[in-house]
């Protein structure tokens, strides 16, 4: 709990000071940085001939986060994203044995996102498209007993809309966008399937 607390107050502390700075015109700025919120719905994925004796518990979760925003051309931004993101989800199954054995997501991830959005239209405040990736390293607790394996790194695809919406002092930037996670991340080898993990985040980004 003390490593979590720690994170999030570092996050927080370094995103005020980059959010700090000031600029008559946010539209017109080349580099933007703030900071970010939002909260994501995540579930399991399984491949398996096994379904009828796993048990998934999705989750709803939080994220926090620093972000910055590139103008490379015109409607075209490079927007990396780094977020601290609370997982936590589960699934229950039976081994060989017909015994209860236990599958666990590391309840926190440093998930590093370089994103790509373009924007539509011509006025001040616009609507754009999302498309990049995720990298999410684990961070969470270890593991309690010889039952639980959590995953420890994954590799996802990020699709998303969002609007940008320019205020007198910052860039307000709300974006909904989906996840697809590409890798296994199953460690646990009496689990005979692969396991990914998906989700939908509802984020508020504010840029200045």
């Amino acid at each position: 709990m003390f490593k979590k607390v720690v994170a999030v107050a570092c996050l927080i502390i370094v995103s005020q000071f980059l959010f700090s700075q000031e600029s008559d015109s946010i539209v017109s700025e080349k580099a933007l940085y703030g900071f970010s919120l939002g909260i994501h719905r995540s579930s399991l994925s399984l491949d398996t001939e096994e379904r009828q004796f796993l048990k998934k518990k999705d989750k709803i979760g939080f994220r926090l986060g620093i972000v910055a925003d590139y103008k490379i051309y015109k409607r075209l931004h490079f927007v990396p994203k780094l977020e601290l993101a609370f997982y936590g989800n589960e699934l229950t199954y039976f081994n060989g044995v017909q015994e209860e054995s236990e599958f666990k997501l590391s309840d926190v991830a440093m998930e590093t996102k370089p994103h790509f959005t373009i924007e539509l239209g011509k006025a001040a405040s616009k609507i754009y498209i999302l498309l990049g990736a995720s990298y999410s390293l684990a961070i969470g607790d270890e593991e309690d007993d010889d039952m639980s394996y959590p995953s420890d790194f994954f590799f996802s695809v990020d699709v998303g809309i969002g609007y940008n919406k320019e205020t007198p002092f910052f860039l307000f930037a709300p974006e909904l966008r989906y996840s697809y996670n590409l890798t296994n991340i199953n460690k646990n080898p009496d689990l005979k399937s692969d396991v990914k993990l998906h989700s939908l985040t509802l984020l508020f980004s504010f840029k200045g």
